[in-house]
């Protein structure tokens, strides 16, 4: 690392360990340390930024606590080279145990569907587009057939919005999507048991019907109007 590192401008006032962290992941983000990277020493660290090397042991083990740095004895501690799903559950359970309400995580998710549905019209190949159609028709004809569970249709809506996230062809937009999907799974549990009792089964697959017809069309001014509809429909399906 050059004179002219991130990790070695000098620290704010306040917490040494949360300032560590915070210089840590600029330079990640950044891309100053990459999948792979030997980070600095603790000692070099300690003497860069003049601070204790306690400070600097208690930042890295944040770190690897989280599964984004890990400790190769006597080689020194890296960046890991892959990711791992499990570096999501800090930030997954950090969301489910703040304050916050059903009404909030539908929010979110609709909102999160808009920026996705921009992306995919944008990004998706007419082949994916098809293909997503077809995943979305299977759906249709599982939520009409009786026989199917609650658990398998609920399964099949999450595996749509999942590939529907991949042909946005934007790495960032699909991690989130992975979080706000574990964190929707409930909502799209209840909304389908709720339209049974109803008996409208096939109510949430026509919505995708719905918004796959929208995305190959490829028609952005359209989507502010198909998310109205899309609030009132998940509000009115997760709220008692």
């Amino acid at each position: 690392m050059g004179d002219k590192s991130m990790l070695f401008e000098p620290l704010p006032k306040g917490s040494l360990s949360d300032a560590i962290i915070k210089r840590i992941t600029d330079a990640l983000i950044s891309g100053e340390l990459k999948p792979g990277d030997k980070i600095p020493t603790e000692e070099e660290f300690s003497e860069r930024l003049g601070v204790g090397r306690n400070a600097v042991r208690e930042a890295i083990k944040v770190f690897v606590a989280f599964g984004v740095l890990e400790i190769k004895r006597a080689r020194g501690t890296y960046v890991v080279s892959e990711y791992n799903e499990n570096l999501m559950d800090p930030l997954v359970y950090g969301m489910i145990l703040s304050p916050h309400s059903t009404s909030d995580l539908i929010d979110a998710k609709v909102a999160h569907t808009m920026s996705l549905m921009y992306l995919v019209m944008r990004n998706a190949t007419d082949e994916e587009l098809d293909q997503l159609d077809a995943m979305v028709r299977d759906y249709v004809e599982a939520s009409g057939d009786p026989d199917s569970s609650i658990d398998e249709c609920s399964d099949l809506h999450l595996r749509i919005m999942d590939y529907a996230a991949q042909i946005s062809h934007n790495p960032m937009t699909c991690k989130l999507d992975q979080i706000l999907s574990r964190l929707g799974a409930y909502t799209v549990t209840r909304g389908i048991r709720k339209l049974r009792k109803q008996g409208k089964p096939t109510d949430l697959a026509d919505e995708l019907t719905r918004c796959t017809k929208l995305l190959k069309s490829r028609n952005e001014q359209a989507i502010p109007d198909f998310i109205n509809d899309r609030m009132v429909i998940w509000h009115s399906l997760v709220e008692d």
